[in-house]
Order: C-alpha cells, then sequence, then structure tokens
C-alpha cells in the first residue's frame, strides 16, 4: 500500500493470469428456428426475415434466470450462424430448454404476457404455437451439445468473446456457500441471479433484530483503455428483505417486482428469482406466466409449496420470509400506508473493504497479491463559490442576477407556486427565499391555484395499463384553462405524492393507483404551454421539516446541560443544513438548474476561453401515447464565461435552443398525441454535433457518457475501437470513428481546437475504498485519481457523511443511512 500519498482501491482485479474454462454450447437446431421465424411471419406482419432479428429477449432472459450455468443466448436471424446459440459453464439440460422454450411461446404467443402491447394474435397464430409446442415434446437435442476446452483470458486480453459472461460465473461457483465474517457476524454466500450473489438473507438482521438484510456482490469483466486490457469489476451494495407488514398492507404495484425464493435445499445455496406483477384482469398480484411456468419445469414438486399465492407473501412475510424474500423499497404501500424496515440505504467503507478482501482470497485464478491503487492527483484549484450563504439565502446577489439574465438570454422570468389550500407553509417558505435570491431584478413571483388540475385523473376502463384517455383528458384541461407563454416561465408544482391518488376496489376499500396520479399529465399539460415544471410534495417537506426541528430542539437541550454543568461533554455543533428546509432548497435549486443556471466556475483557468460540452446518447424512447423515438444524440453546451448553456439535437428535424426552452421543445416533439407514431432519427446527427463545434473559433472540451447505447451510435468510444485508432508515442486516438457512412470518420487533424473526452459512470466502472493515512483512518476526499491511463474522480462528500469513514462502523451494527459516492472513469482520448 502506497503510505505516501492519497489513493483509492478501486474494487477490481486485472485478469493477467491464463485461465481456461471447459464451456458448453448448444447450436440453434435448425427445424426449431425454421419454426420460429414462420411463427414470428405470421403473428407479425412487419417481420422480414431477411432484415430482423426473432424477438428473443424474454427468451433469453428465461434461460439465463432459469436454467443453471446459462450465461447468454444469442440473437437469431435468418442469416445468423448459431454455433454457439446457447452458452454455459456446465452440461447442458436439453430437456429443460426444450420445456421453457414450449413456455416461453406459450407466454409469448398464445397467453401474450411477454409484451406491454398485446398483438392479439388470431386463431391460426395461436393454433400453430401450439402445434410447435407438442412437436418439442418429443425433441431430444441432446447430441447437439459440444464441450470445448477455451482460452477465455490471457496477460489481460480477451481470447474468446463467451469469457466476458463465462468468467464472473466461474468466480461465483468459487464462493457460493463459503462463509464470510463481517464485524464478527458469520454468514454465507447464495447465488441470486446473474453474475450476483448476496449473503444469506435471513443471515443477519438489524440491530433492533427486528428486519433482514443481505449484502449483495455483482461481478462483471471490463475493459480499460487505451489498452483494451480486461479486468474483474466488483460492485457492492445492500439489500433489505420485507420482514415484517404489520398493518398487512397489499402494496400497489405499477411494475413488475422480484421475489427471491429458496430452492434446492439447505445445501444449495441458490435463490431463484421470480416476478410477480399486478394482473389488471383478475384484479391481483400473481406470478409472472412465464416465470411460473419455467419455476414448474425447472423444480421437482418438494419445491411447488414456495408458489404460495405472492399476496400473501406481501402481505405476511413473515409467515414466509425462510423461503420467499421480497426487496424492501422506500414508499411501498396503499392508501397512504407504508411497509416499514428499520434500516437505510447504503453500507460504511469498512465493510466494503472486508467484502472485497474476503472476495480477493476465493479468486480461483492468479491476481495481484495486493490491491490495485489509483493516487490522486496534486493540483491547485478553487472550488466553485455558491451564490448563496450558510442559511441559503442570497450572498453574491449580483453575479447571480448576470448569471440568471445570461441563462435566460436576458428574458424576463415569470416564477409560479401552484397549491391548494393546506399548503400556506410551503408557498411560504418558497417565496421567501425565491423573493431572497431574485430581489432586484425583473422577475415576476405569482401563486396560483392548481385546483382541478391536481385531482385524480378519471378511470374510465379499469383494464387500461395506462389509463391514456384520462392523461390526455387532463393536459386538455390545462391546455384549455391557462394562458400559453413563450417567455421562461418556471412552475413550482405543491402535489401530494403518489400514495395519495386512489381508487375504489370491488369491495368499496380504496388503494392508491398510479393510473390516476395527475403528476405526469401536469408536467405534460404545463410543458405545452411553455412551463417548466418543478414539483413538491408536502409529505417530503412536513417528514424534513419535523427532523429539522426537534434536532434543534434536543440541540438547545444538550447545550443548556451543558452549560449548567448538567454534562461534561459539550454537544456536537449543528451542521449548516439545519439552518433550513432542505427540501425547499433541494427544489429551489432543481428549478435553477432547470433554467439553465450554471455554477460559477470563472475563477478555473483551465475553463478560460473553452467551451464544455457534453454528448449524450438516448435509449429508445416510448412515451405514453405510443411514439416511438430511436436513439439519438444530445448535445448540450456551457459557455462559462457567457455563462449560457444551449442545447442541440437532431430528430425528424433539428432542434436547438437555450437550454430551459430545449427541455420543452423536446419534450412537446416526442410526446406529441397520436398512436403508433414512430420518430426515425438520423444516424448523422452526432456528425452535426462535431461540425458544429469545428466550425466554431473557441477551444471545446467534449465529453462523451459512454454506455452500451452510445457505443452503438459512437463506435469509436469502444475500447476495441480506440486501440486500433490508437497513437502509440501520443497515447490518444488519431481518428475518430462514428459509423460507416460517409463523413463517419473524423480525423483529428479537423479537431485542432477540440479535446475529447470519455466518461463513464455507470455498472462499468468499479466500486471503491479510500485508502488510510498514518493514523490507519480512511481518507475519502475528492479530487482526481489516477491508475494506468484513466483517471477516476470522486466527488465532494458533505460533513454529515463522516461516519461512513469511520473503520469501526459496519450494516451489521448500525442502522443509519450511509452514503456513498460512485467514481467516474474519465479517459482523455484526443486533446486539441
Amino acid at each position: 500500500m502506497n503510505k505516501d500519498k492519497e489513493y483509492i482501491v478501486p474494487m477490481m482485479f486485472k485478469l493477467d493470469d491464463e485461465i481456461y474454462a471447459d464451456v458448453y454450447f448448444l447450436p440453434m437446431p435448425k427445424s426449431l428456428k425454421e419454426k420460429l421465424l414462420n411463427l414470428e411471419e405470421k403473428s407479425n406482419a412487419k417481420f422480414n426475415r431477411s432484415y430482423h432479428y426473432l424477438p428473443l429477449n424474454s427468451l433469453k432472459k428465461l434461460f439465463v434466470t432459469h436454467l443453471d450455468g446459462v450465461v447468454d443466448m444469442k440473437d437469431v436471424s435468418n442469416n445468423t450462424v448459431d454455433d454457439r446459440w446457447i452458452v454455459s459453464d456446465r452440461e447442458i439440460n436439453t430437456n429443460l430448454v426444450m420445456n421453457i422454450i414450449r413456455s416461453w411461446i406459450e407466454a409469448f404467443y398464445i397467453e401474450e404476457t411477454e409484451l406491454e402491447k398485446k398483438r392479439k394474435n388470431n386463431d391460426e397464430v395461436k393454433e400453430y404455437a401450439n402445434r410447435i409446442c407438442e412437436e418439442l415434446k418429443d425433441v431430444d437435442f441432446s447430441q447437439n451439445v459440444r464441450k470445448e476446452n477455451l482460452l477465455l483470458f490471457n496477460k489481460g486480453r480477451n481470447y474468446d468473446k463467451d469469457g466476458f459472461r463465462i468468467l464472473p460465473l466461474l468466480v461465483i461457483n468459487n464462493i457460493i456457500g463459503t462463509d464470510i465474517s463481517i464485524n464478527g457476524q458469520k454468514t454465507k454466500f447464495y447465488y441470486s441471479g446473474k453474475n450476483e450473489i448476496v449473503t444469506n438473507p435471513t443471515g443477519l438482521k438489524d440491530i433492533n433484530d427486528k428486519d433482514y438484510f443481505s449484502y449483495v456482490v455483482n461481478f462483471s469483466v471490463q475493459t480499460l483503455p487505451p489498452k483494451n486490457e480486461s479486468y474483474l469489476n466488483i460492485n457492492i451494495s445492500i439489500r433489505r428483505w420485507i420482514s415484517r407488514n404489520e398493518e398487512e398492507i397489499k402494496p400497489f404495484l405499477d411494475t413488475e417486482k422480484t421475489v427471491y425464493l429458496k430452492v434446492g435445499g439447505e445445501d444449495n445455496y441458490k435463490l431463484q428469482p421470480m416476478r410477480i406483477k399486478y394482473n389488471f384482469l383478475s384484479k391481483k398480484i400473481d406470478w409472472v406466466f412465464s416465470d411460473k411456468e419455467c419455476y414448474s419445469v425447472c423444480y421437482d414438486n418438494s419445491n411447488d409449496d414456495n408458489l404460495n399465492d405472492p399476496e400473501d407473501i406481501l402481505i405476511k412475510p413473515q409467515l414466509y420470509i425462510q423461503k420467499a424474500l421480497i426487496p424492501f423499497e422506500y414508499g411501498m404501500g396503499n392508501a397512504g400506508k407504508k411497509i416499514k424496515h428499520n434500516m437505510h440505504a447504503g453500507e460504511p467503507f469498512a465493510d466494503y473493504k472486508t467484502i472485497f478482501i474476503d472476495i480477493m482470497s476465493k479468486i480461483p485464478f492468479k491476481i495481484e497479491e495486493e490491491p490495485l491503487e489509483a493516487i490522486k492527483l496534486q493540483y491547485n484549484n478553487e472550488n466553485p463559490k455558491s451564490y448563496f450563504d450558510d442559511y441559503f439565502n442570497i450572498e453574491n446577489k449580483e453575479r447571480f442576477h448576470q448569471v440568471l439574465q445570461s441563462a435566460l438570454f436576458e428574458e424576463q422570468l415569470t416564477v409560479e407556486i401552484w397549491y391548494n389550500g393546506g399548503s400556506e407553509k410551503i408557498v411560504e417558505q418558497l417565496k421567501y427565499f425565491l423573493s431572497n435570491h431574485l430581489e432586484d431584478t425583473a422577475t415576476i413571483i405569482t401563486t396560483r391555484d392548481l385546483g382541478e388540475f391536481s385531482e385524480c385523473l378519471e378511470l374510465k376502463n379499469e383494464n387500461s395499463k395506462k389509463n391514456l384517455e384520462g392523461f390526455n383528458d387532463r393536459i386538455d384541461l390545462i391546455e384549455n384553462n391557462i394562458e400559453h407563454t413563450n417567455k421562461p416561465t418556471l412552475a413550482f408544482v405543491i402535489l401530494a405524492g403518489p400514495g395519495e391518488f386512489k381508487i375504489k376496489d370491488s369491495n368499496g376499500n380504496e388503494k392508491s393507483d398510479s393510473r390516476v396520479d395527475p403528476k405526469q399529465a401536469i408536467r405534460r399539460g404545463f410543458a405545452q404551454t411553455g412551463r417548466v415544471t418543478q414539483f413538491i410534495t408536502p409529505e417530503a417537506f412536513y417528514e424534513a421539516e419535523k427532523k429539522r426541528l426537534n434536532k434543534i430542539e434536543r440541540y438547545k437541550i444538550k447545550m443548556k446541560e451543558y452549560e449548567e454543568g448538567k454534562s461534561e461533554k459539550e454537544p456536537k455543533s449543528l451542521y449548516k443544513s439545519d439552518n433550513y428546509n432542505q427540501v425547499i432548497k433541494n427544489t429551489i435549486l432543481d428549478g435553477y438548474r432547470q433554467l439553465g443556471i450554471l455554477t460559477d466556475v470563472s475563477k478555473r483557468k483551465m475553463l478560460k476561453n473553452t467551451v464544455v460540452s457534453g454528448i449524450y446518447v438516448c435509449n429508445y424512447i416510448n412515451t405514453k401515447n405510443g411514439t416511438t423515438l430511436e436513439p439519438f444524440a444530445i448535445m448540450v453546451t456551457c459557455d462559462f464565461e457567457k455563462m449560457q448553456i444551449k442545447a442541440f439535437a437532431k430528430m425528424e428535424t433539428v432542434i436547438e435552443y437555450p437550454y430551459w426552452k430545449f427541455i420543452l421543445e423536446l419534450s412537446n416533439e416526442a410526446c406529441k398525441k397520436g398512436r403508433n407514431r414512430r420518430i426515425k432519427t438520423s444516424g448523422n446527427g452526432v456528425i452535426k454535433c462535431f461540425e458544429k463545434l469545428i466550425k466554431d473559433e473557441k477551444n471545446h472540451l467534449v465529453v462523451i457518457i459512454a454506455d452500451g447505447t452510445s457505443r452503438k451510435l459512437i463506435k469509436g468510444i469502444s475500447n476495441s475501437e480506440i486501440i486500433k485508432y490508437l497513437d502509440e508515442d501520443k497515447k490518444q486516438i488519431n481518428e475518430l470513428y462514428i459509423d460507416n457512412f460517409e463523413g463517419g470518420i473524423i480525423t483529428t487533424d479537423k479537431l485542432n481546437n477540440i479535446s475529447l473526452i470519455r466518461m463513464r459512470v455507470n455498472n462499468e466502472v468499479p466500486d471503491y475504498y479510500p485508502g488510510k493515512n498514518e493514523k490507519q483512518e480512511f481518507m475519502n476526499k475528492s479530487g482526481v485519481y489516477k491508475y494506468e491511463d484513466v483517471y477516476y474522480s470522486l466527488d465532494t462528500r458533505t460533513e454529515r457523511e463522516s461516519h461512513t469513514l469511520d473503520e469501526k462502523e459496519s450494516r451489521v451494527i448500525n442502522n443509519s443511512a450511509f452514503t456513498h459516492r460512485n467514481i467516474e472513469e474519465i479517459y482523455p482520448m484526443y486533446v486539441g
């Protein structure tokens, strides 16, 4: 360990060893492929076998979830080579494969439970699907399975494409069933799904001995630029289990939830994920059809008692918790009542380190003897200056007003506070701070009656999943009753939380239902009238206010006791954030961000004469009205000298506006009414972004957010492409490869005014824990840390989070919240 410099430990292992594995493959049987192609052609008139892949994503999920050892199922089309269709780290049970396929065909084509929008297949399609299922009963593909001993990795290089999926399971197989001791409490690891292990769900409880929780460890193989070297990444979290439901609340589930079933006996150490969701036809929570069918074919009758009614498991979890476990989430409940858990989120760094070191000792191949380190870079840079003082009052009025006017391109701002009776205290605080911040500007601050806009949406059809009619009716009501504006207008809306919007069930009992929640309809209606919207819930405000005032009162009592000599220990000072309601502050700052108000970084020399742009690729978006947007790039440009943000996107047309207006225009473009509308975005949208920057005389720092979606649109940001275009001497690319169309490769001689940085912020980046100082205390300082040719950025930690650094802390002895800042990976691709 490096004791002379500050460092962090990225939780990853370099794959330097020569790693072989026995891998099993099942090719896609040609007869089955032809049957499925024919079935899809009968079901989907738009399907063209020459161009389209079969819609097998949900089948792949069933294989990976239910069939032990399966790590992948490849995409299939008429033109694919399918010799590695199913990939496994152990012998493939082809009988179960065929049974799962039959279950999937029944779910996808006959019951139609796998698609959000049903196709309403006719009898001919369903008869053909049934015939395939019958024919598969007697098919034996076991002779098609082959076993190969493959070299997966060597000296950091990947030698087989399936190694990325096989390796995590090799590691997991070596860990499940083993013991781990955390702060003196021993438990075991269980397999809980793809690339994931958890500690025994009933092995650890909170300090009140009421609620269960587990540590969760996720594994993935990632590569680092510029050499495309492979690493095993570790990400750690906690999962709290619903352990009690004292009021026997039946939560309303608007999305699928996962139940984990213990299967295979006490020595199996496996949890089987099973999905549950609300069935609008039966009016109850039920198992997802395909999961239920797969469970029945994968496990013998001895486990049938695990498949109890999921509503019973939710209502009386304590009766089932030794067999069936449901992850706890904040807000789970109904009709204003919430399911509770004593433990808050997060864990301290001491637990991260304990788990990482334990896993390190169980890796089944050679790794470094000591954890890797990223060393902190020393540089002088002033932190951005806040516009506000410790009480959230304006401190630098002149500068803030300059920034506001620049952000709005000198247009006048109107701020509206929309509310109903009973929210006067929230209105009072909003008006106080807004008036304080915007005093002596031309800003108009008004209050307006929310009225019927805030009522439950009308639900005319109880079987409707989306309640599109009620949604659009509310938008029309808003559009027809408030004036339209093209001037910057920020609307703060005080609206009850989702649990307050209810319908009556068949017994006349009220229950929460997201279909009648008006929040999104208000947001859309306000957008169409020219308003940027920021919501605040009374529940959050009053809860924060209660905690704040109680804390101040306790401090006063303790300080009085100390001053009177009744206590020897002086109480710890209040935090700055105790001076105001945190929910009010966050709401106002979020509103300012939507207007495009930038942090004041004018004293940062590196930003002099430099415009910073971020390029982000949005994935497929399916709107409530049935519009589908194909992936498209958004470029947000920040000019810190002018303190202005503009945003640009090329969809069917070019959209380029000041930031606040871009939000509205993008929303209005994407969410126009009309079913089955598809917006085909231009493939050269990224090229258009760079053309704009190249023509500009200013220097530009361009940050591209890299993930699976952006790599499809900007191919050159993947590590496998970076190494192809790498200038070894300069350690940067000489060409940026975007795609195979005209102008799709940009040579760096055209980027003289552009520096290009790639950033990753998702699960492709490992977790970390900080290094220690001479006193063996964790040091967690914000800044930039370097490991080989990549950099990691670590954000500032607030003063109230210091207990996360305490080496004596552990989740097993503390129920309070522990916050954890994720690190961001930064790689300079090109410096202009």
